[in-house]
Protein backbone atom coordinates (compact mmCIF):
# COMPACT_ATOMS: atom_id res chain seq x y z
CA UNK A 1 0.00 0.00 0.00
CA UNK A 2 2.75 2.47 0.93
CA UNK A 3 4.39 1.71 -2.42
CA UNK A 4 1.47 3.42 -4.20
CA UNK A 5 2.66 6.78 -2.87
CA UNK A 6 5.44 6.77 -5.45
CA UNK A 7 3.02 6.45 -8.35
CA UNK A 8 1.80 9.54 -10.27
CA UNK A 9 -1.60 10.76 -9.13
CA UNK A 10 -1.57 8.91 -5.81
CA UNK A 11 -1.39 10.46 -2.36
CA UNK A 12 -1.13 8.00 0.51
CA UNK A 13 -1.57 9.08 4.13
CA UNK A 14 -0.35 6.43 6.55
CA UNK A 15 -2.10 6.50 9.93
CA UNK A 16 -0.39 4.19 12.39
CA UNK A 17 -0.61 3.10 16.01
CA UNK A 18 1.87 1.08 18.08
CA UNK A 19 3.32 -1.43 17.50
CA UNK A 20 2.94 -0.83 13.74
CA UNK A 21 3.94 2.80 14.23
CA UNK A 22 7.36 1.87 15.60
CA UNK A 23 7.96 -0.64 12.83
CA UNK A 24 6.98 1.74 10.02
CA UNK A 25 8.97 4.63 11.44
CA UNK A 26 11.94 2.32 11.85
CA UNK A 27 11.73 1.58 8.13
CA UNK A 28 11.79 5.30 7.38
CA UNK A 29 8.13 5.77 6.46
CA UNK A 30 6.30 9.02 7.26
CA UNK A 31 3.28 8.33 9.45
CA UNK A 32 0.50 10.19 11.17
CA UNK A 33 1.01 8.84 14.70
CA UNK A 34 -1.88 7.70 16.85
CA UNK A 35 -0.77 7.78 20.47
CA UNK A 36 -4.02 6.53 22.01
CA UNK A 37 -3.98 2.93 23.26
CA UNK A 38 -6.41 0.50 21.61
CA UNK A 39 -9.91 0.45 23.02
CA UNK A 40 -10.81 -2.64 25.02
CA UNK A 41 -13.88 -3.80 26.89
CA UNK A 42 -12.60 -1.94 29.95
CA UNK A 43 -11.98 1.42 28.25
CA UNK A 44 -14.03 4.17 26.62
CA UNK A 45 -14.30 4.32 22.83
CA UNK A 46 -15.16 8.01 22.59
CA UNK A 47 -11.65 9.42 22.15
CA UNK A 48 -10.68 6.90 19.47
CA UNK A 49 -13.83 7.44 17.42
CA UNK A 50 -13.48 11.23 17.74
CA UNK A 51 -9.90 11.04 16.53
CA UNK A 52 -10.97 8.95 13.55
CA UNK A 53 -13.60 11.54 12.61
CA UNK A 54 -11.03 14.33 12.88
CA UNK A 55 -8.58 12.46 10.64
CA UNK A 56 -11.22 11.87 7.98
CA UNK A 57 -12.41 15.49 8.13
CA UNK A 58 -8.84 16.78 7.72
CA UNK A 59 -7.52 14.35 5.11
CA UNK A 60 -10.75 13.81 3.11
CA UNK A 61 -9.69 10.45 1.64
CA UNK A 62 -11.32 8.91 -1.43
CA UNK A 63 -10.92 5.43 0.02
CA UNK A 64 -9.64 3.76 3.18
CA UNK A 65 -7.37 0.72 3.18
CA UNK A 66 -7.37 -0.58 6.74
CA UNK A 67 -5.25 -3.07 8.59
CA UNK A 68 -6.18 -5.11 11.64
CA UNK A 69 -5.77 -4.66 15.36
CA UNK A 70 -5.44 -7.66 17.64
CA UNK A 71 -8.68 -9.57 18.33
CA UNK A 72 -10.52 -7.92 21.21
CA UNK A 73 -8.93 -4.51 20.55
CA UNK A 74 -10.43 -1.51 18.78
CA UNK A 75 -7.61 0.39 17.12
CA UNK A 76 -7.52 3.30 14.73
CA UNK A 77 -8.13 0.98 11.76
CA UNK A 78 -11.40 -0.26 13.21
CA UNK A 79 -12.41 3.27 14.25
CA UNK A 80 -11.83 4.66 10.75
CA UNK A 81 -13.94 1.87 9.28
CA UNK A 82 -16.72 2.61 11.76
CA UNK A 83 -17.09 6.36 11.09
CA UNK A 84 -16.21 6.52 7.39
CA UNK A 85 -18.38 7.89 4.61
CA UNK A 86 -16.17 6.54 1.77
CA UNK A 87 -15.47 3.04 0.44
CA UNK A 88 -13.07 0.87 2.41
CA UNK A 89 -10.94 -2.23 1.87
CA UNK A 90 -9.42 -4.44 4.53
CA UNK A 91 -5.87 -5.67 3.98
CA UNK A 92 -5.73 -9.16 5.43
CA UNK A 93 -2.39 -10.52 6.53
CA UNK A 94 -4.01 -13.73 7.70
CA UNK A 95 -6.59 -16.01 6.11
CA UNK A 96 -10.16 -14.89 6.73
CA UNK A 97 -9.41 -12.49 9.57
CA UNK A 98 -11.66 -9.50 10.27
CA UNK A 99 -12.00 -7.21 13.28
CA UNK A 100 -15.27 -5.29 13.40
CA UNK A 101 -14.75 -4.07 16.95
CA UNK A 102 -16.91 -0.96 16.50
CA UNK A 103 -19.59 -2.84 14.58
CA UNK A 104 -18.71 -2.02 10.98
CA UNK A 105 -16.20 -3.66 8.69
CA UNK A 106 -14.86 -2.89 5.23
CA UNK A 107 -16.71 -3.31 1.94
CA UNK A 108 -14.32 -5.95 0.61
CA UNK A 109 -11.11 -7.78 1.44
CA UNK A 110 -7.63 -7.64 -0.02
CA UNK A 111 -7.02 -11.36 0.39
CA UNK A 112 -3.86 -13.44 0.40
CA UNK A 113 -4.97 -16.26 -1.88
CA UNK A 114 -7.79 -18.59 -2.86
CA UNK A 115 -7.82 -20.13 0.62
CA UNK A 116 -8.56 -16.72 2.15
CA UNK A 117 -11.16 -15.94 -0.49
CA UNK A 118 -13.05 -19.14 0.30
CA UNK A 119 -13.02 -18.38 4.04
CA UNK A 120 -14.17 -14.80 3.43
CA UNK A 121 -17.05 -15.98 1.27
CA UNK A 122 -18.18 -18.57 3.81
CA UNK A 123 -17.66 -16.57 7.00
CA UNK A 124 -18.22 -12.94 6.04
CA UNK A 125 -20.21 -12.99 2.82
CA UNK A 126 -18.19 -10.14 1.32
CA UNK A 127 -16.15 -10.01 -1.89
CA UNK A 128 -12.40 -10.49 -2.01
CA UNK A 129 -9.68 -9.24 -4.31
CA UNK A 130 -6.84 -11.75 -4.35
CA UNK A 131 -3.70 -9.61 -4.17
CA UNK A 132 -1.16 -11.82 -2.42
CA UNK A 133 1.01 -10.59 0.42
CA UNK A 134 2.60 -7.21 -0.41
CA UNK A 135 4.76 -7.17 2.70
CA UNK A 136 6.60 -10.30 1.57
CA UNK A 137 7.58 -8.95 -1.85
CA UNK A 138 10.74 -7.42 -0.38
CA UNK A 139 12.02 -10.89 0.55
CA UNK A 140 12.68 -11.58 -3.14
CA UNK A 141 15.48 -9.01 -3.11
CA UNK A 142 17.28 -10.31 -0.02
CA UNK A 143 20.38 -12.48 0.02
CA UNK A 144 18.75 -15.03 2.31
CA UNK A 145 21.69 -17.44 2.41
CA UNK A 146 24.12 -14.61 3.16
CA UNK A 147 21.90 -13.11 5.87
CA UNK A 148 21.33 -16.54 7.44
CA UNK A 149 25.07 -17.13 7.60
CA UNK A 150 25.67 -13.70 9.11
CA UNK A 151 23.11 -14.04 11.92
CA UNK A 152 24.18 -17.58 12.77
CA UNK A 153 27.81 -16.48 13.00
CA UNK A 154 26.70 -13.64 15.29
CA UNK A 155 24.93 -16.21 17.49
CA UNK A 156 27.96 -18.51 17.35
CA UNK A 157 25.84 -21.38 16.11
CA UNK A 158 27.72 -24.67 15.92
CA UNK A 159 27.99 -26.43 12.58
CA UNK A 160 25.96 -29.41 13.78
CA UNK A 161 23.59 -27.59 16.10
CA UNK A 162 19.88 -27.40 15.36
CA UNK A 163 18.53 -23.94 16.20
CA UNK A 164 15.06 -23.84 17.78
CA UNK A 165 13.21 -20.54 18.09
CA UNK A 166 10.22 -19.72 20.29
CA UNK A 167 8.27 -16.72 18.98
CA UNK A 168 6.25 -15.33 21.84
CA UNK A 169 2.73 -13.99 21.85
CA UNK A 170 0.70 -11.85 24.21
CA UNK A 171 -1.34 -14.77 25.52
CA UNK A 172 0.08 -15.17 29.00
CA UNK A 173 -3.37 -14.72 30.54
CA UNK A 174 -4.26 -18.17 29.20
CA UNK A 175 -3.15 -21.13 31.35
CA UNK A 176 -2.63 -23.12 28.16
CA UNK A 177 0.00 -20.70 26.91
CA UNK A 178 2.35 -21.44 29.79
CA UNK A 179 1.62 -25.17 29.49
CA UNK A 180 2.40 -25.02 25.77
CA UNK A 181 5.69 -23.26 26.40
CA UNK A 182 6.64 -25.78 29.09
CA UNK A 183 5.82 -28.69 26.76
CA UNK A 184 7.87 -27.12 23.97
CA UNK A 185 10.86 -26.57 26.25
CA UNK A 186 10.72 -30.21 27.36
CA UNK A 187 10.50 -31.45 23.76
CA UNK A 188 13.40 -29.26 22.61
CA UNK A 189 15.59 -30.26 25.55
CA UNK A 190 15.12 -33.92 24.58
CA UNK A 191 16.65 -33.36 21.13
CA UNK A 192 20.17 -33.07 22.51
CA UNK A 193 22.77 -30.60 21.20
CA UNK A 194 20.79 -27.56 20.11
CA UNK A 195 20.64 -23.79 20.35
CA UNK A 196 17.53 -22.02 21.68
CA UNK A 197 16.34 -18.53 20.75
CA UNK A 198 13.44 -16.50 22.14
CA UNK A 199 11.92 -13.72 20.05
CA UNK A 200 9.45 -11.75 22.21
CA UNK A 201 6.25 -10.34 20.75
CA UNK A 202 6.04 -6.52 20.76
CA UNK A 203 3.12 -6.79 23.19
CA UNK A 204 5.08 -8.86 25.70
CA UNK A 205 6.27 -6.42 28.36
CA UNK A 206 9.60 -6.66 30.16
CA UNK A 207 8.15 -8.54 33.13
CA UNK A 208 6.63 -11.17 30.84
CA UNK A 209 9.89 -11.50 28.92
CA UNK A 210 11.81 -12.12 32.15
CA UNK A 211 9.23 -14.69 33.23
CA UNK A 212 9.56 -16.53 29.90
CA UNK A 213 13.35 -16.49 30.12
CA UNK A 214 13.12 -17.88 33.65
CA UNK A 215 11.20 -20.90 32.33
CA UNK A 216 14.05 -21.68 29.92
CA UNK A 217 16.62 -21.27 32.67
CA UNK A 218 14.70 -23.42 35.14
CA UNK A 219 14.65 -26.23 32.58
CA UNK A 220 18.42 -25.99 32.19
CA UNK A 221 18.06 -24.74 28.62
CA UNK A 222 20.46 -21.88 27.82
CA UNK A 223 18.96 -19.40 25.40
CA UNK A 224 19.39 -16.03 23.76
CA UNK A 225 16.71 -13.33 23.66
CA UNK A 226 16.37 -11.57 20.32
CA UNK A 227 14.42 -8.51 21.46
CA UNK A 228 16.01 -6.06 19.05
CA UNK A 229 15.99 -8.34 16.04
CA UNK A 230 13.57 -8.13 13.15
CA UNK A 231 11.26 -11.09 12.59
CA UNK A 232 13.09 -11.93 9.37
CA UNK A 233 16.49 -11.98 11.09
CA UNK A 234 15.19 -14.10 13.95
CA UNK A 235 13.55 -16.58 11.59
CA UNK A 236 16.64 -16.86 9.40
CA UNK A 237 18.63 -17.83 12.48
CA UNK A 238 16.32 -20.81 13.08
CA UNK A 239 16.06 -24.31 11.74
CA UNK A 240 12.77 -24.76 13.60
CA UNK A 241 10.48 -21.81 14.43
CA UNK A 242 7.58 -22.36 16.83
CA UNK A 243 4.71 -20.15 17.91
CA UNK A 244 1.18 -20.74 19.12
CA UNK A 245 -0.29 -19.41 15.86
CA UNK A 246 1.43 -16.28 14.63
CA UNK A 247 2.00 -14.48 11.37
CA UNK A 248 5.68 -15.29 11.87
CA UNK A 249 4.88 -18.82 10.70
CA UNK A 250 3.58 -17.37 7.44
CA UNK A 251 6.74 -15.22 7.27
CA UNK A 252 8.81 -18.38 7.67
CA UNK A 253 6.92 -20.05 4.85
CA UNK A 254 7.64 -17.08 2.57
CA UNK A 255 11.32 -17.17 3.48
CA UNK A 256 11.24 -20.80 2.38
CA UNK A 257 9.42 -19.76 -0.80
CA UNK A 258 12.16 -17.37 -1.87
CA UNK A 259 15.12 -19.42 -0.67
CA UNK A 260 17.24 -21.47 -3.06
CA UNK A 261 17.72 -24.08 -0.33
CA UNK A 262 15.60 -25.37 2.60
CA UNK A 263 15.55 -23.03 5.59
CA UNK A 264 12.94 -23.39 8.30
CA UNK A 265 10.40 -25.85 9.68
CA UNK A 266 7.55 -23.73 11.16
CA UNK A 267 5.47 -25.30 13.94
CA UNK A 268 2.06 -24.08 15.15
CA UNK A 269 1.65 -25.27 18.76
CA UNK A 270 -2.07 -25.73 19.42
CA UNK A 271 -2.22 -28.59 21.89
CA UNK A 272 -4.12 -26.74 24.63
CA UNK A 273 -7.87 -26.27 24.33
CA UNK A 274 -8.07 -22.72 25.74
CA UNK A 275 -5.39 -21.53 23.33
CA UNK A 276 -7.00 -23.17 20.34
CA UNK A 277 -10.40 -21.73 21.23
CA UNK A 278 -9.03 -18.19 20.98
CA UNK A 279 -7.92 -18.73 17.40
CA UNK A 280 -10.88 -20.85 16.33
CA UNK A 281 -13.10 -17.89 17.28
CA UNK A 282 -11.28 -15.77 14.66
CA UNK A 283 -10.73 -18.35 11.91
CA UNK A 284 -11.22 -22.10 12.49
CA UNK A 285 -7.78 -23.68 12.56
CA UNK A 286 -8.89 -26.53 10.32
CA UNK A 287 -9.72 -24.02 7.57
CA UNK A 288 -6.16 -22.71 7.40
CA UNK A 289 -3.78 -24.00 4.71
CA UNK A 290 -0.82 -24.51 7.04
CA UNK A 291 -1.48 -28.24 7.07
CA UNK A 292 -3.36 -28.72 3.79
CA UNK A 293 -0.68 -26.86 1.79
CA UNK A 294 2.12 -28.32 3.96
CA UNK A 295 3.47 -24.90 4.93
CA UNK A 296 3.90 -25.73 8.63
CA UNK A 297 3.65 -28.57 11.12
CA UNK A 298 0.70 -28.53 13.54
CA UNK A 299 0.69 -29.77 17.13
CA UNK A 300 -2.99 -30.60 17.69
CA UNK A 301 -2.38 -32.84 20.68
CA UNK A 302 0.26 -32.10 23.31
CA UNK A 303 1.23 -35.78 23.34
CA UNK A 304 2.42 -35.41 19.73
CA UNK A 305 4.67 -32.45 20.50
CA UNK A 306 7.96 -34.31 21.12
CA UNK A 307 7.65 -36.37 17.93
CA UNK A 308 6.81 -33.29 15.84
CA UNK A 309 9.73 -31.33 17.28
CA UNK A 310 12.07 -34.23 16.58
CA UNK A 311 10.75 -34.50 13.03
CA UNK A 312 11.10 -30.74 12.44
CA UNK A 313 14.77 -30.98 13.36
CA UNK A 314 15.37 -33.41 10.50
CA UNK A 315 16.71 -32.12 7.18
CA UNK A 316 14.16 -34.21 5.26
CA UNK A 317 11.23 -32.46 6.97
CA UNK A 318 12.65 -29.01 6.30
CA UNK A 319 13.21 -30.00 2.67
CA UNK A 320 9.57 -31.09 2.32
CA UNK A 321 8.20 -27.89 3.83
CA UNK A 322 10.54 -25.81 1.66
CA UNK A 323 9.32 -27.50 -1.51
CA UNK A 324 5.67 -27.02 -0.51
CA UNK A 325 6.18 -23.30 0.17
CA UNK A 326 7.82 -22.83 -3.22
CA UNK A 327 4.88 -24.53 -4.96
CA UNK A 328 1.86 -23.47 -2.89
CA UNK A 329 2.54 -19.81 -2.00
CA UNK A 330 1.65 -17.11 -4.52
CA UNK A 331 4.48 -14.89 -5.76
CA UNK A 332 3.85 -11.53 -4.01
CA UNK A 333 5.95 -9.36 -6.30
CA UNK A 334 2.91 -8.11 -8.23
CA UNK A 335 0.85 -7.53 -5.08
CA UNK A 336 1.08 -3.72 -5.17
CA UNK A 337 -0.24 -3.68 -8.74
CA UNK A 338 -3.13 -5.89 -7.67
CA UNK A 339 -3.89 -3.61 -4.70
CA UNK A 340 -3.97 -0.63 -7.06
CA UNK A 341 -6.40 -2.43 -9.36
CA UNK A 342 -8.62 -3.36 -6.39
CA UNK A 343 -8.72 0.23 -5.15
CA UNK A 344 -9.66 1.57 -8.58
CA UNK A 345 -12.35 -1.10 -8.98
CA UNK A 346 -13.82 -0.30 -5.55
CA UNK A 347 -13.94 3.40 -6.29
CA UNK A 348 -15.72 2.70 -9.59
Amino acid sequence: MIGLAARPGWQVVVVAQAPALRILQGLGHQCMPVLLPPVTAESDAGAMLALARDILATERPDIIVAGLSSPGDGGIDEALLAVRTVPALLMQDFWGEQNSYFGRGADAFLALDEFAQAINNAKHGKPSFIVGSPRHAQLADLDLAGERGRVRRQLQTGDRQVVFGWFGQSLHHLPGYRKSLADWIEAVAATGDCQVLYKPHPRENEAVRRETSALFTAAGLPHQVLSGWSIEQALLACDVATSILSNCLYDAAYLNHFSATPLIAPIAWLGERDVRTVFDAVVPIDDLPYASADLALIVDDRADGPDIVASAAQAATRHRLWQAARVNLADPRQATDRVEAAILATMG
